[in-house]
């Protein structure tokens, strides 16, 4: 009998531990594909994202050449806290806000000073191998808003 509600212990201390699974978007990203109002654009840049679990916030660190020159970091609570972005440097450039809204779905808000604010959403899907990130962004030599969709596999 005592072995019998040692084993049933055991199994629900494994299915507890289980259901704190880690947060979907956490790990390793590179980016396989991307297009620009819905146009597809080649991947000429290896740029990789690195996702962890840290004090109850997520650390983004997005890195190119194989996390040789890291581009941007922030570190975003998913309650919709704003907070800072920086460069490589550790140099501010800009804010982000993010927030969770389902299980697998984000919304995030880019800002930086004199541009406008960029919107968008990561879904992290197929199983949690693909994470899909859609911005709407004004880039260098456009005048209009430019939908940005970049797609993410784990590595």
């Amino acid at each position: 009998m005592a072995k019998s509600a040692l084993s049933c212990f055991a199994a629900a201390l494994i299915w507890a531990a289980a259901a704190q699974a880690a947060e979907p978007l956490a790990g390793s990203w590179v980016l396989t594909a991307n297009s620009y109002d819905s146009k597809p654009a080649p991947v000429t840049i290896p740029l990789g994202l690195k996702v962890t679990e840290s004090g109850g916030s997520l650390q983004f660190q997005y890195s190119m050449n194989g996390g040789q020159l890291i581009t941007m970091v922030f570190a975003a609570r998913m309650d919709g806290s704003e907070v800072d972005v920086k460069d490589g440097t550790g140099k501010r450039i800009g804010s982000a806000i993010v927030h969770k809204v389902s299980a697998n779905d984000y919304e995030l808000v880019l800002k930086s000073p004199g541009a406008p604010d960029s919107p968008g959403k990561m879904t992290v899907s197929n199983g949690g191998n693909t994470l899909t990130c859609e911005s709407t962004t004004r880039l260098p030599g456009h005048d209009k808003p430019t939908k940005v969709t970049q797609v993410f596999t784990r590595q």
